[in-house]
């Protein structure tokens, strides 16, 4: 009997992990749904199989996937009633990406913190997002950062990724949520946790680690990096990556035909899978522009367009659906200009999150393009939803309208987050570049006092240059001082001075910059151009590179004097 029970045993785990290992195949290929409905049940009692059905959940690109169906069909909420901290997570989950009720947003409050009771780490994550998205009373960034560190602490391991650690990270990355961004923080940080073992293997090492490495290097603007660990995200199905791997290399101009042909490759893997974001893509890049198609084949890609769209949005993407209502505001790519469909899709984009339809929504009302019954109190709640989910664009424009009186009723969270942010941005604001619009050709004249002043003056007429200095002809002084200046500022062209070549004779006051990095007495004032390698002088164009210069010599600038017009005296200092 008891010979029996072992071998009972013994098959049904058998039937277990072989299940557990079809789960993983199906993440791999992307088979989201298979997945879900392979490793469901397993993840009530195994851990593998937990890890891996969370690398479903914590993607919302991914939960989005799943249908009231495969929850009814797996009794995801059965389980989540009696009690299982997975399932109410998963449950929670649901109803936050896919919302599928009214209050879909309230049922997965409760559901969170149900797993957070049971100290589930992953659903302080999830109960961070709804405090961030005003679902929880006023947005909150102490709590949401305090819900993210108690979710850390509640478990995770070097080679799985929880889900408030990878919003950690994301925010350290990016800069978001009042976080300074380190992406070099986080690059050594998670450098140390995989302790080199970057394992292609989803049970060993979690591809998010990858893909936040590339996000990391990307914003170092390291595209070789970036791109390679997107690229190692991808293979080992984080099929999300194709997206951030197309930003990274879409569009170019010197984009060739072969690096199309790759691209297009990889994306039509991502469509084959059904990845929302590699739909999307394959709407907006092509290469050849849509206008310059001719008529038949523009029919073929808008009907082409349109079905891609149209599958991406019934996954849940809600950047389809912006996509979708932005074809429609503008009238392109095939679509007629229709400002009823372009709000409609605004609208589900703007259910599911999108910052940026939530955005044009508001400028739709503005622009009195929006339906009846939207007037300016939805357009200034719009703006402030925006800004909620990331639009960082918007900052400016709420503070304004809650100083001009409205969105009163958000005043707490106003004024406890976002008029301090926005002061500190106005605070730090640089400085505005007098020289931005500037076409400037420059040189620096370096008096015999041990001053410069900086002039603007085109070599290319080069007959009235010595007059500048009162010489008659000038010497050229071409020493390695200046080489090494030159090489210091990663310039391309080599600094020359210019003196009067009969500075000596005439007995003018010795020049002490020249003096200094000249092996012989230098007299009178000392001119500064560029030279290239085939010794023709060049104007500097860069004031800030030749400020630079100026103040390696040791020269105290006097001032930056430019041509402002006829009506000038031609003597404007803007530093002054």
């Amino acid at each position: 009997m008891v010979k029996k029970e072992e071998k009972n045993q013994e098959e049904i785990q058998y039937t277990i992990q072989e299940r557990i290992e079809a789960g993983k195949v199906a993440l791999l290929d992307h088979r989201i749904q298979l997945a879900f409905d392979l490793l469901f049940e397993p993840a009530l009692t195994e851990q593998r199989a937990t890890r891996l059905l969370l690398k479903i959940t914590n993607e919302y690109t991914r939960m989005r996937l799943i249908t009231e169906a495969m929850i009814k069909d797996n009794g995801v909420e059965e389980k989540a009633k009696e009690g299982s901290a997975l399932a109410q997570f998963v449950m929670g989950r649901y109803h936050q990406q896919v919302k599928p009720d009214e209050d879909s947003p309230e049922k997965a409050n409760r559901w969170f913190e149900k797993a957070m009771d049971a100290g589930f780490g992953d659903a302080f994550a999830g109960k961070a997002i709804l405090v961030l998205g005003g679902y929880c009373g006023f947005v909150d960034l102490g709590r949401y950062h305090s819900l993210l560190e108690e979710g850390f602490k509640k478990g995770n391991s070097m080679a799985q990724c929880s889900y408030p650690f990878s919003m950690i990270l994301r925010d350290m990355v990016f800069g978001r949520k009042d976080v300074s961004p380190d992406p070099q923080r986080v690059i050594d940080e998670i450098k140390a946790l995989l302790d080199g073992n970057e394992s292609d293997d989803i049970d060993v090492v979690d591809p998010f680690y990858y893909k936040i490495l590339g996000d990391a290097y990307n914003q170092l603007d390291d595209k070789e990096n970036a791109g390679e660990y997107y690229l190692k995200a991808v293979d080992m199905g984080y099929y999300e990556c194709i997206f951030d791997y197309s930003c990274l290399v879409l569009p170019t101009e010197d984009f060739t035909h072969k690096a199309w042909v790759q691209w297009k490759k990889m994306n039509k893997v991502g469509c084959e899978r059904n990845d929302p974001m590699s739909l999307v893509l394959s709407t907006l890049y092509d290469e050849v522009e849509y206008d310059d198609l001719p008529p038949e084949k523009q029919k073929k890609r808008n009907e082409e367009i349109r079905k891609h769209l149209d599958m991406a949005d019934t996954l849940g993407e809600e950047f389809a659906s912006f996509i979708a209502g932005y074809n429609y505001y503008k009238g392109c790519y095939g679509f007629e200009q229709d400002d009823n469909k372009a709000w409609e899709w605004f609208w589900r984009a703007a259910y599911y999150e999108d910052s940026t339809s939530y955005a044009m929504l508001a400028k739709m009302i503005e622009e009195g393009r929006s339906p009846e019954g939207f007037d300016q109190t939805y357009a200034d709640e719009f703006h402030l939803q925006a800004l909620r989910r990331g639009e960082k664009d918007e900052l400016e424009r709420v503070v304004n309208i809650y100083r001009a009186g409205r969105l009163t009723n958000f005043a707490r969270e106003i004024e406890s987050i976002y008029i301090p942010r926005y002061e500190l941005q106005q605070k730090n604001a640089p400085e505005e570049d007098p020289y931005e619009d500037l076409e400037l050709n420059l040189i620096a004249i370096v008096r015999t006092d041990g001053t410069a002043d900086i002039i603007e003056f085109d070599v290319e007429y080069w007959d009235e240059l010595p007059d500048l200095i009162g010489a008659e002809r000038l010497d050229a002084i071409r020493v390695q001082p200046l080489y090494d200046i030159g090489k210091e500022l990663s310039m391309t062209d080599h600094i020359t001075g210019w003196v009067d070549n009969m500075g000596l004779l005439k007995d003018l006051m010795m020049n002490p910059v020249g003096c200094k990095i000249y092996p012989g007495p230098i007299a009178g004032d000392m001119i500064l151009t560029l030279e290239d390698a085939n010794y023709k002088p060049k104007s500097f164009t860069d004031v800030y590179e030749l400020k630079k210069v100026v103040a390696v010599l040791g020269a105290p600038l006097n001032g930056v004097y430019l041509d402002d017009g006829p009506d000038d005296d031609g003597r404007y200092d803007p530093w002054a």
